[in-house]
């Protein structure tokens, strides 16, 4: 008895769905009396997308002449969408039956057949996907968003062009903090528990933060395809040079930044008896922070954490800082960012004089890999000159009526860059004895001032 595999693959660019697929090849198989076998499904498999080992097309290859002996399909388009899928099935000797009809690859004039078949879909494919990019082209080319994608970008409206204002504040807040010093895994923690979720509906993680800070079209920049094509007509949510910060720092990474910490004086604490950091531990399930050399001290960190936010509050109160802790900013940076801007323009030019057969492939390759190292260069440099141009951290609690409550309020990263402009931290040895925490291990000497002794 011949067994009989029903292959049915469902894609956005067909209306027929897999239920009704499988129940037409279902009906052929009853009609030539052939046992039914096993039922290979692709969902959502675009045409345009190559199949890889882990999809049902895969799985049915293998089982060809071992499962069953013969391929069901409501069409050809739907089993194959190219000659090389098709010349697979005929190295493999497959046998090939469609609810238009059957088609024997093993002669000649079947394998014609299927070649043409296979060939006019592979050309609608391609003609549509065509038609699609001399589309998109010329929106961007009129200052349009593209619709390549059917997702809302996060920050705006379904147009792609009016703010969402919620959103459009929280990234901008992200792009602050990330020149700050924070970490993407603490802004998408932070998304998460303001119940903002991704344009697919999933929650945030470090890459799905990074792609999204990494798009210029919250700076108000056009791009298609990887390019950069200008100004863009809608208002970006973050100036240009913000977004050149940020995207340098994701770039090339945190060398040189101060790395965000979880506690408040992890790895800026000093060791009062070998002068060495406290680094953040952990002992009997508490938090602590211990000499990180010789194990000198340790202290619980919640203890310490206490005086500290104490002892800062109360400075700030009384007013030892007149004004924000100032972070001088680099003119170099605009000229950077002014200089990448020309090497996009000039690396569109090079291209377009290729397209014209001005250039060869080998002139442009060369001309190229000058530009974009240079481009790498200058992408360094600015992640190096961000912390000189964030904005200052005290800015939030120094501006604040209630000097307690921002302190409270404000973020592990921002109060750790407070602590760390403000004073130099260190835990003592203290005569007393016992468990008890004494508040005198713990010295606060302002930068420039005479030491405080915690009470």
């Amino acid at each position: 008895m011949t067994r009989a595999a029903v292959y049915a693959r469902q894609s956005l660019d067909v209306s027929e769905g897999i239920e009704r697929q499988q129940k037409r090849c279902g009906q052929l198989i009853d009609a030539r009396g052939w046992d039914a076998g096993p039922v290979y499904v692709d969902n959502d498999t675009s045409a345009s997308r190559t199949r890889g080992p882990k999809t049902a097309w895969a799985r049915m290859l293998q089982a060809i002449g071992v499962e069953f002996d013969v391929i069901v399909a409501v069409d050809l388009d739907r089993l194959l969408r190219s000659t090389r899928d098709l010349n697979v099935l005929i190295e493999r000797g497959a046998r090939v039956v469609t609810v238009d009809g059957e088609i024997d690859l093993t002669t000649a004039d079947g394998e014609f057949r299927a070649t043409m078949l296979a060939g006019i879909a592979r050309f609608e494919t391609r003609r549509k996907a065509e038609r699609q990019i001399r589309a998109n082209e010329h929106r961007v080319a009129q200052g349009k968003p593209s619709t390549a994608s059917k997702r809302r970008p996060f920050g705006f409206e379904h147009d792609g062009v009016t703010h969402r204002p919620d959103e459009a504040k929280a990234l901008a807040e992200a792009y602050e903090a990330l020149i700050l010093g924070h970490s993407q895994a603490s802004i998408a923690k932070q998304w998460n528990a303001a119940g903002y979720t991704t344009s697919g509906g999933k929650a945030w993680h470090s890459g799905s933060v990074g792609h999204v800070l990494a798009n210029p079209r919250n700076a108000g920049i056009l791009e298609y395809n990887g390019v950069e094509r200008g100004p863009a007509p809608w208002e970006g949510i973050v100036t240009e040079p913000v977004y050149r910060l940020a995207r340098a720092i994701l770039r090339v990474g945190r060398t040189g930044l101060p790395k965000p910490g979880l506690t408040l004086l992890g790895g800026l604490a000093r060791c009062g008896i070998c002068g060495g950091i406290m680094v953040a531990g952990q002992a009997h399930e508490r938090r602590t922070y211990v000499c990180k050399g010789f194990r000198h001290l340790s202290r619980v960190a919640d203890h310490v954490d206490a005086v500290v936010d104490a002892v800062v509050v109360a400075y700030l109160v009384r007013g030892g800082v007149a004004e924000p802790l100032a972070v001088p900013t680099d003119e170099r940076a605009e000229g950077l960012t002014k200089e990448a801007a020309e090497l996009r323009a000039r690396m569109d030019e090079l291209a377009g004089l290729f397209a014209d057969g001005t250039l060869t492939a080998s002139q442009l390759a060369t001309a190229t890999e000058r530009l974009r190292d240079r481009g790498d260069a200058i992408d360094r440099e600015l992640a190096g000159l961000a912390m000189s141009a964030r904005p200052a951290p005290s800015a939030s609690v120094l501006g604040a009526s209630d000097v307690a409550g921002a302190w409270s309020a404000a973020s592990v990263e921002t109060r750790r860059q407070i602590v760390d402009d403000l004073a130099v931290v260190t835990i003592v040895k203290t005569p007393r004895r016992g468990r008890e925490f004494d508040p005198e291990s713990v010295r606060v000497v302002w930068k420039g001032l005479a030491e405080h002794v915690a009470e």
